[in-house]
């Protein structure tokens, strides 16, 4: 029950924050550097599937270790979380494919490292409440 709040708890907040970024963000940076590589419409099933999966690695490497000290700890592990699952992509990305820039790597790397890390801390934080 507790995983399964905190589960939820990252799922809502981490959604939130990557739905208004990405809203904001794609037109502006990312489909500039992309171009025509970039698909002209969301494939919704793996989004899906991404945050399913994402959600319950960052619940358990990051939420999970601040239950037994602090929501800090969840955002430091969430944030180390969060900065080595973006650079796997953008550095990959990055050394494969013609279009994607330094920037975007950099940024992009930044913004996923900082949005698990706050994330992570509000799933702990819900974890404490209904552990309590």
């Amino acid at each position: 029950m507790i995983f399964l709040t905190g589960y939820l708890a990252f799922l809502i907040v981490f959604g939130l924050m990557d739905f208004a970024w990405l809203s904001v963000m794609v037109p502006k940076f990312y489909l500039p550097v992309l171009g025509d590589s970039a698909a002209p419409n969301v494939r919704v099933v793996p989004a899906i599937v991404f945050y399913l999966f994402y959600g319950a690695g960052a619940v358990f490497f990051g939420a999970l270790p601040g239950l037994s000290s602090s929501a800090r700890t969840a955002f430091l592990y969430g944030l180390f979380f969060g900065a080595v699952a973006y650079a796997t992509y953008d550095l990959t990305n990055y050394a494969t494919l013609r279009n994607w820039s330094l920037p975007l790597t950099v940024v992009d790397m930044a913004w996923g490292a900082l949005a698990t890390g706050i994330a992570c801390a509000a799933a702990c934080l819900a974890m404490r409440y209904v552990s309590a």
